[in-house]
């Protein structure tokens, strides 16, 4: 199955208007009201000669499959923002194979170095989507959006194409996918970990004095609940000689002395050998943390050589 992009063509615009209008595409954009033949005309004759737009449909095996469009081009800045949307969203591999052919096109066609995204909160498939080809979640418009009278947050994603260029290497072994494991935080943990950083805040070392501050018993140190993704990191199946790049942390809830809690990591991306993942904590299935952890995989055996 190869995906191929083209200009889009006046004989096109029935065609992508009933993709525009199907409910699974209208419900993830901005618009999400039915657009008249009139707004798509004017939309069409917007973009169809400006020289910082493109609009394409794209095709595999000689068939319309969906449009991808490129808007906003900086010539001199190299960038764009882009947006895709397929004709049957339920037909499986149709959107990858769409995502390959825009990002082949905008690094080599458009000659870009760098191409950006918006995602609306609530399209959590498309943003872990994104996230798969190595686009990076720079920031967040907090409440930027409305609908019905409720605010939604607007998620920045960015790749760049010296990323792009990366994840075309696969001469590196896939970055292991999921791995959990389970872990005792009990009071000995907690007191050794004080002692190591010098926190002797009472809430992790006096049991009295926590439950007086309204906790049911002393609480582990955020950082140290943090730290315990390094020893998914460390052991099989990943290879010794990863190395940790950056880690993102949200505190949802305490994690109370002697409790059992379950550690996962799951693969958002592997861009060459630096591999994000999705990091989390549980205590029977409770959230305890959850945060994005970047790390740099050892070499295969056959490059270090």
């Amino acid at each position: 199955m190869k995906c191929k992009l083209r200009s889009m063509m006046e004989s096109d615009l029935a065609d992508v208007l009933k993709w525009r209008n199907h409910p699974d595409v209208r419900k993830n954009m901005y618009t999400d009201h039915v657009i008249s033949i009139e707004e798509h005309t004017n939309w069409w004759k917007k973009y169809r000669d400006d020289n910082t737009a493109r609009l394409l449909v794209a095709e595999i095996d000689h068939a319309a499959v969906g449009v991808v469009t490129f808007t906003q081009i900086n010539h001199s800045n190299r960038s764009s923002s882009w947006a895709f949307y397929s004709s049957d969203v339920s037909k499986r591999g149709v959107g990858t194979h769409m995502e390959l052919a825009a990002l082949e096109y905008a690094f080599k066609i458009l000659n870009l170095n760098r191409l950006e995204c918006e995602v609306l909160d609530f399209n959590e498939v498309v943003m872990k989507f994104h996230r798969k080809f190595g686009f990076e979640l720079e920031g967040i418009k907090r409440e930027a959006y409305f609908r019905d009278e409720k605010p939604h947050d607007i998620y920045c994603l960015s790749l760049l194409k010296s990323d792009w260029g990366k994840s075309l290497d696969k001469s590196y072994s896939a970055a292991p996918k999921k791995v959990k494991k389970s872990v005792i935080l009990d009071q000995k943990m907690i007191s050794d970990f004080a002692d190591l950083v010098d926190d002797h805040n009472f809430i992790h070392i006096n049991k009295e004095k926590a439950i007086q501050n309204g906790l049911d018993t002393t609480i582990a140190h955020g950082m140290l609940s943090g730290s315990l993704f390094s020893s998914i990191f460390s052991k099989d199946p990943f290879k010794q000689g990863v190395v940790y790049l950056s880690q993102k942390l949200s505190f949802r809830r305490p994690i109370f002395s002697n409790t059992e809690v379950d550690i996962e990591v799951s693969l958002i991306s592997q861009v060459g050998r630096k591999a994000t993942y999705g990091t989390i904590i549980k205590h029977m299935d409770a959230i305890c943390l959850v945060g994005e952890a970047a790390v740099l995989l050892p070499k295969s055996e056959e490059h270090c050589e």
